[in-house]
C-alpha cells in the first residue's frame, strides 16, 4: 500500500502532547456513545490517548492503536501513571489484525483524512469490519471540506497554533497550503518556530478531502449501513451549515 507521509509530524509526541491537551470539545461525544454501545472498544489513530485514557478512566476496557511507535510510547507512560489498563497496539489502520472483536471502534479526530488513496481506504473498512460485533458501531469524525480554507494565497502564513515548549517559552506553528482538486488533497505544510533554534522546522501534514456525499458511498460501497450523521459533537443533525461530518455506522 503507499506509504503514509505523516511520520515527521506525530515524530515528537510530547509537543503533540502539548499542542493537543486542552482540547475537550469531543470528549462528552464519545463517552455517550461509549455508554450507548458498551465495551469492548478500539480506538483507530489513538494518538497519545487523549480520548483513550478519559474512556479508561470511567471503566470502559478499550483498547488503543497506532502507526507512530512515539505516539504510543507516551501514551503508554501516561497510562501507566494513572494506573489504567489499556491494550496499546502498533499497527497500520490499514492492515490490523487483533483476532477479537469490538461493540464500538471509532476513528477520531480527522485522522482519516490521512488516507489519500482508495486502495487505503478499503483495506481500512475491511479491517473495520472484520473487527466489528454483529451489532458494533464504527464512528467516524472529520471535518467537511471548506473551499475558503482550500484555496487561500498559498504564499502567506497562517497561524495554527502556540503552546508551551517542555523546557522553556513556546512553540509557535504556521502554515501554507495548496489544494490538488485532482486528487482532493490538501498539500499542507506547518512550520515550527522553537526556542532558541534559528531555523523553523517543517513538516507536512497533507490531508484527503472527503465530501459527504463521496463518503456516503464509500461507505455503502465497503459494506457498511448508516445509522446517523451528526454535524458536531453536540450531536446535532448533519446539515449544509454543518463544519463537521460524524458517521455511525454498522456493518450492512
Amino acid at each position: 500500500m503507499t506509504r503514509l507521509d505523516f511520520e515527521a509530524l506525530y515524530e515528537r509526541s510530547d509537543w503533540y502532547d502539548l499542542q493537543h491537551m486542552n482540547y475537550t470539545e469531543d470528549l462528552k461525544f464519545y463517552r455517550r456513545i461509549a455508554s450507548e454501545t458498551g465495551d469492548p472498544i478500539l480506538e483507530l489513530a489513538c494518538g497519545t490517548g487523549r480520548i483513550t485514557l478519559d474512556l479508561a478512566a470511567r471503566g470502559f476496557k478499550i483498547t488503543g492503536l497506532d502507526i507512530s511507535k512515539s505516539m504510543l510510547n507516551l501514551a503508554r507512560s501516561k497510562s501507566t501513571d494513572q494506573q489504567l489498563n489499556i491494550d496499546w497496539n502498533l499497527a497500520d489502520v490499514r492492515s490490523f489484525r487483533l483476532n477479537r472483536k469490538f461493540n464500538l471502534i471509532f476513528f477520531p479526530f480527522n485522522s482519516i483524512c490521512h488516507i489519500h488513496d482508495r486502495r487505503g481506504l478499503e483495506s481500512l473498512f475491511t479491517s473495520v469490519r472484520q473487527h466489528l460485533t454483529p451489532s458494533g458501531r464504527f464512528v467516524v469524525a472529520m471535518f467537511v471540506p471548506n473551499h475558503r480554507y482550500l484555496h487561500r494565497d498559498p504564499s502567506h502564513r497562517y497561524p495554527v497554533s502556540r503552546f508551551p515548549h517542555p523546557e522553556n517559552g513556546e512553540i509557535v506553528i504556521t502554515e501554507n497550503n495548496i489544494y490538488d482538486p485532482a486528487t482532493q488533497i490538501n498539500h499542507i505544510r506547518w512550520y515550527y518556530k522553537v526556542p532558541g533554534c534559528p531555523d523553523e522546522l517543517e513538516v507536512e501534514n497533507n490531508m484527503r478531502m472527503f465530501y459527504p456525499q463521496e463518503f456516503q458511498a464509500l461507505l455503502h460501497y465497503n459494506g457498511f449501513q448508516i445509522d446517523t450523521i451528526f454535524g458536531d459533537y453536540l450531536m446535532s443533525p448533519f446539515s449544509g451549515i454543518s463544519s463537521m461530518q460524524i458517521y455511525v455506522a454498522q456493518s450492512a
